[in-house]
């Protein structure tokens, strides 16, 4: 999450506010994640292929110089009693545009087509 200011709510944004003896402490801004594939990476954008529900299409987002990205591994994993195995991550802050790969699989929080955050991990990992 980053600091913003007032000028980056607008008429239509799904918020939570904090309130305080009244008044409102503070003000989240709830972007809807987008879960999908890299399908191609850029110097300042990548492109992932997302399922809509009905078919899937390839959407672009900048990331820019605020954009948070968290490059996942595999902390551990543990055998389910149904015979699943549950892969718990460990998401490293700090990642840039240079670590993303194609068929990495990411989960985005965008703000329009601006990148705010994004977790990836490696191909392959597809639970959500």
């Amino acid at each position: 999450m980053r600091p913003g200011d007032i000028t980056d709510v607008a008429v239509g944004s799904e918020v939570a506010i904090t309130p305080e003896a009244g008044k409102a402490i503070a003000i989240t801004i709830n972007h809807p994640a987008v879960y999908g594939t890299l399908s191609e990476v850029g110097s300042d954008c990548v492109t992932v292929i997302v399922n809509d529900g009905t078919k899937q299409v390839e959407r672009t987002f900048r990331i820019g110089d605020r954009t948070a990205i968290f490059v996942g591994s595999e902390d551990h994993s543990t055998k389910m009693a149904s015979g699943k195995t549950l892969h718990i991550w460990r998401f490293a802050p700090g990642g840039h545009i240079g670590d993303l790969r194609v068929g990495e699989y990411a989960s985005i929080t965008a703000k329009g087509d601006q990148v705010i955050s994004m977790r990836v991990r490696p191909a392959g990992s597809q639970a959500k």
